[in-house]
This record gives structure tokens, sequence and C-alpha cells, in this order.
């Protein structure tokens, strides 16, 4: 006689969703997963018994699927269908809080680099100015003025670089990865991560 299903769903979660992805990504194994090290005979068993029930069918065309349990209790298959949606949902809400957390030490790294970036440009450029005595140079007569010029170019571009980062960062760390509306921030919506997740 089958378990209660709360529980033997709470034994089968891993087993069962590596076995859903595997039914969704490629086409049906016909061995049985092999149990983890962790799972004696009679959990290995249960999980087995409970798989053997559920079917999983791609909707042609769409990344939708249908969830199927077959099952003698009707009130059985209707909660351990749902249960099994329900775990794979949350599954994929802790990937994406994971892509999330990623991308922003990311972008925390990305900030620093460009702020160390144009530390380094001030930094040469005012020992430039003190070597060379710059200051007192007109730019369009001396090749110190030009070299000035670039350096005061390239403190802008690490300036504004720095503050998209900074920006993006704000976004990312102020963002609720529980909510859908995070991904109307660039920096999470067209990430790479995030889209393929989708």
């Amino acid at each position: 006689k089958p378990r209660d299903p709360l529980s033997l769903l709470r034994d089968a979660r891993v087993a069962a969703s590596t076995w859903v992805r595997s039914l969704v990504s490629k086409p049906a194994r016909t061995e049985e997963p092999k149990p983890l090290p962790e799972e004696d005979s009679a959990v290995s068993g249960a999980i087995s018994a409970f798989l053997a029930g559920v079917q999983i069918q791609p909707e042609a065309d769409t990344r939708l699927v249908w969830v199927v349990y077959r099952h003698s209790n009707p009130q059985f298959a209707a909660t351990a269908a749902n249960a099994l949606v329900d775990e794979y949902a949350a599954q994929n809400l802790e990937l994406r809080v994971q892509n999330l957390k990623k991308l922003l030490t990311w972008v925390n790294a990305e900030v620093d680099k460009q702020g160390k970036l144009l530390s380094d440009v001030e930094t040469a450029m005012a020992n430039y100015r003190d070597v060379n005595d710059a200051i007192s140079l007109e730019n369009s007569q001396n090749i110190v003025g030009q070299r000035l010029t670039t350096l005061n170019e390239a403190a802008l571009k690490a300036s504004s670089a720095r503050s998209i980062a900074e920006t993006s960062y704000n976004q990312v760390r102020s963002a609720d990865p529980t909510s859908d509306s995070a991904d109307n921030f660039p920096a999470i919506g067209n990430a790479e991560r995030v889209v393929n997740a989708k």
C-alpha cells in the first residue's frame, strides 16, 4: 500500500526532479535511475514505485509539458501530480535566485574593476602633470598637452563605465528574486543565464 503522498514526495524529490528534467530534455530512458548513495533499498523502492506512475508529455512547438500521474486512488494521483509541479517550480526558483546571486557577484566585481581603472588613470594623470609641468603647456602646440587630453578622455570613459556598472549593481541589489518584476531591469532580464533559465 503506498505511503502518504507528501512524505513519499519528500523522499523522492531529488530523484524525481532529475528524472523529470531528463524526460523533458532528451528521449525517455529504458533503464531506471540508479539509487543515490544515501538511499536504502526501502526508499529506493518507494521512489521507483512512485516514478512508475509519472508521465511527462511535452506539448509540441511549445515549452509546456503535461504532468500526468496514474494511480488507482484519484486523490493520490492529483496530489502527486500537483506536488511534482510545485517541486519543479520551487527548484526553478532556487536556480533563478542562484543565477541572480552570480550576476550580482559579477556586477560587484565589475564596479570594483572600473573603480580601480579610474583611480589608476587619475593617478597617472596627476603624476604626469607633476613630472612634466603639463598645466602650463598649451594643448595646441605641445605633445604633452595631447597626451594629457588622451588621459582625460580615458578617465571620462572609465568614469562612465563605472557609473553604468554601479547603476546595474544597484538595480540587481534592490531586485526581489521572487518577483517577475526583477526581469524589467536590463542587467537581469537580458542576462544570458536568466534568458536560458526562462
